[in-house]
């Protein structure tokens, strides 16, 4: 059977085979055994020797949105048993291309997605800032998705049957996508179309495991179990914190003065729907030292610094601090920023651009950007 035939199959006989027993259930064995088949099929086994293909339309229950992917043996590894090099990959860790079934069976989703299991235990105050900023990291590692697929992914996997649960882990999935495209299942594509689709997002999978995977380093990695020097949590108005224990009266204005700027800026960035303002907890423990950041943007990754004054002395005490920062964020940023509420002289600029620091300044109500040049 083709691939087109078998997703074909799965939308037309989902719905009414869910409402029976998965056991000895012809479709239930047809999706767990035959598909990851037909995937071999058209990937070749020779390059999928390090990687484990997998299809699931539930385990003991019918799920509610049928699934198959195709799990690095090491990207996807569980560490949370006593041997994992022994048990196969699982869709609860790491990423992968996956196809994702519409609860009402109308459309299929071929996406570069995350877990979300496993971030949501991690994070779990944090899990959709973290599955956004994973997402734009691999498309990063891939700028080549461009040619084959769509990073705005607008589509609903959930319907008016899901709880409440199960909507907010399907929006989860949508949420992870760093790139893909959706078929109408009344319209899918030619059989040679979905498998030159196929062929090239398993092959950006490949390459985004090259070059480093979600935390950008230069092997592959395993995602979860990693103990991290930063965390990323939600940004309140009054939620710039100073670095130092005694402050003085006039520190504390100035403090206030940041604190002020970062929300209005948190709030022009949400009014236009610019970016999602957050900051950064950074704990080093050789040092016993706990910093935290006045902003991340998670959406360009870009790590903030903010300055109540555009004088020398607090652009050079920013420079210190961003740089500083950086080598202990993860993620790693694509660009640090000092935030100020006016636009300093020429030479500040010229120096805070030598360091490859934007420059994001207040001028009648708005926020500016002005860009270095990275050399």
């Amino acid at each position: 059977m083709s691939l087109r035939d078998a997703l074909i199959k799965v939308t037309e006989e989902y719905i009414s085979e869910s409402q029976k027993s998965t056991r000895d259930n012809a479709l239930h064995k047809y999706i767990r055994k035959d598909i990851p088949k037909i995937i071999e099929d058209v990937l070749g086994k020779d390059r999928l020797k390090d990687f484990h293909v997998k299809a699931s339309g539930g385990e003991g229950n019918w799920r509610k949105v049928p699934w198959i992917t195709i799990l690095h043996r090491k990207v996807s590894l569980s560490l949370d048993t006593k041997n994992p090099e022994a048990n196969a990959p699982s869709a609860k860790w790491g990423y992968y291309p996956v196809y994702l079934f519409k609860g009402d069976m109308s459309k299929i989703l071929l996406q570069l997605g995350q877990a979300e299991t496993n971030v949501r235990k991690e994070y779990p105050k944090d899990t959709d800032t973290i599955l956004k900023s994973r997402a734009a990291i691999l498309r990063d590692k891939v700028p080549e998705y461009k040619d084959y697929f769509d990073d705005k992914i607008l589509i609903d996997l959930h319907d008016k049957s899901f709880n409440a649960n199960q909507v907010r882990e399907a929006k989860r999935w949508v949420t992870s996508t760093s790139f893909g495209k959706t078929y109408k299942s009344r319209n899918l594509p030619s059989e040679q179309e979905l498998r030159d689709d196929l062929t090239n997002m398993f092959t950006l999978f490949c390459k985004s495991i090259e070059r480093g995977g979600v935390l950008e380093r230069s092997s592959i990695v395993t995602i979860p179990n990693i103990q991290r020097s930063s965390q990323i949590v939600d940004h309140k108005d009054d939620g710039v914190d100073a670095t130092r224990g005694i402050r003085t009266i006039s520190e504390y204005e100035i403090e206030h003065k940041e604190k002020k700027l970062v929300s209005r800026y948190k709030k022009y960035l949400e009014k236009n729907n610019i970016g999602t303002l957050k900051k950064s907890k950074i704990f080093i423990p050789e040092a016993n030292v706990n910093l935290e950041t006045d902003g991340w943007i998670v959406e360009s990754r870009t790590l903030l610094e903010a300055k109540a004054h555009s004088d020398r002395i607090y652009i050079r005490m920013a420079i210190g601090q961003l740089l500083d920062y950086k080598r202990h964020h993860d993620p790693v940023p694509n660009k640090l920023a000092i935030l100020l509420p006016e636009l300093p002289h020429d030479d500040l600029v010229n120096l805070l651009f030598t360091q490859n620091i934007d420059i994001i300044y207040e001028k009648d109500d708005k926020f500016f950007v002005k860009k270095s040049k990275e050399k």
